[in-house]
């Protein structure tokens, strides 16, 4: 009954952003040209930062990784009768969960999966397992890793709200997975 509630709560909340929009091509290549670009902004950028501050490096570097994500969105859509691209918009290109998920599911399918883990804790090898495996932990750590820009709460198994703390990341790990990131992103025809 809750997540039936919930489901509501979130309709309720969000009924002015559409499921699908429908958009030219000309704005659909325009749009995967800016993300391309984006992610290897963010790469750089990640990069540079990487001896400065890590959690902010490995900040940037997720939403990168984001992004990838919707730029894969973008690329399996199809058009409608008019020619326009549809695009699943509330729970795909809106969807933190859903863009990790397609990018996911790339990297480790085109054996990219340096990209994923970002430190040596927990038991996820991602050459000899599916992240899928591992979705709620993986998906949980690359969302808590977006909170090196802001403050939040979490609830602990007592039902106390703690400080959200971001998990670990081995520097050399990440240095790796914007490498090999950037290497994929450049393999990426638009």
């Amino acid at each position: 009954m809750k997540r039936l509630k919930l489901y509501f709560s979130c309709n309720n909340i969000l009924p002015h952003i559409p499921q699908e929009i429908s958009i030219p091509k000309e704005k659909w290549n325009e749009a995967q040209r800016l993300i391309k670009n984006g992610i290897i902004k963010k790469l750089a950028a990640a990069k540079q930062n990487i001896d400065i501050d890590t959690e902010i490096a490995a900040g940037i570097y997720i939403y990168a990784l984001e992004e990838f994500g919707k730029l894969l969105l973008l690329k399996e859509c199809q058009t409608d009768i008019n020619g326009k691209y549809i695009i699943k918009y509330r729970e795909g290109f809106l969807s933190h969960s859903f863009k990790f998920s397609k990018a996911f599911d790339y990297l480790q399918d085109n054996d990219s999966s340096e990209c994923i883990v970002l430190n040596n804790e927990g038991s996820f090898t991602p050459k000899a397992y599916s992240w899928r495996s591992y979705t709620i932990g993986l998906l949980a750590q690359t969302e808590a890793r977006l909170g090196i820009f802001y403050i939040d709460f979490t609830k602990s198994k007592d039902n106390e709200y703690n400080l959200m703390e971001i998990p670990y990341v081995d520097q050399n790990k990440l240095n790796e997975a914007i490498y090999k990131l950037h290497m994929v992103i450049n393999t990426i025809e638009l």
